[in-house]
Order: C-alpha cells, then structure tokens, then sequence
C-alpha cells in the first residue's frame, strides 16, 4: 500500500504544475492580445469618427447648395444629415466643432483631435 500513495502524490503534484503551465501560457496569450484588441478598438472608432466628419462635410455642401452658404452650427444641418447621431464623437460623445464663413468655406473639427475638415479637404487623406 505504501508505494500506491506515493504514486498519487506524485499524480497529483503533476496536475497542479500542468494547471500551473496552463493558466500562465494563457495569462501570457491575453496580455498580448489585450493590448491589441484595444489598438483595435481605438482604430474603428477613429475611422468611425472620421465618417461621420465626412458625412458632416457633405451635409454642408448640400446645405450650401439649398441655402446659398455654409451652416456654422450643427443644429442648422440636421435636416441635411442621414442621422442625427452623427454629430458627436463616437469615443466620448463631445460634439464636433463647427465654424463656417457664409459661403467661402467650413471647418469641421474633432473635440478628441481625430481629423478637421477644411471645406471639403479631409486632414487624414494623402494629397
């Protein structure tokens, strides 16, 4: 009978290290990953935000064209916009910053510095 237990102390303490093994390969795998996913996240509402700026710009020149020059304020494109969510930062809801001079031109900016439009002219496209 003596030899039998020492056979299932030895199973058992190779079960903890297996366990052991196991919970930290996976802790070193999400700490890789978390970092990532996050960059990721971050990426998609960037992108996000820039087409809602993109949309803006083109509630603009739709603006333009029915009133004869650009709106300086969000409230006055609402009627021009596909929804009317498009007119904060979908990272922590601020609203974009809007000024026009009648009809020579726009800015439309970010609060959380994603981008500016400047009459069209988008700050992250290549030229």
């Amino acid at each position: 009978m003596g030899p039998k237990r020492s056979v299932v102390k030895d199973e058992s303490g190779s079960i903890f290290w297996r366990l052991l093994i196991i919970i930290l390969s996976a802790a070193v795998v999400l700490s890789v990953l978390i970092p990532q996913l996050n960059q990721m996240r971050e990426e998609a509402e960037i992108a996000r935000c820039r087409e809602q700026m993109a949309q803006i710009a083109e509630a603009e020149e739709t603006y333009r064209e029915a009133q004869g020059l650009y709106a300086g304020q969000l409230d006055s494109l609402a009627a021009f916009l596909p929804d009317a969510g498009l007119t904060a930062c979908p990272v922590d809801g601020r609203a974009y910053i809007i000024s026009a001079v009648d009809s020579t031109g726009y800015t439309i900016s970010c609060p959380n510095e994603h981008g500016l439009v400047n009459t069209g002219r988008m700050s992250w496209e290549k030229k």
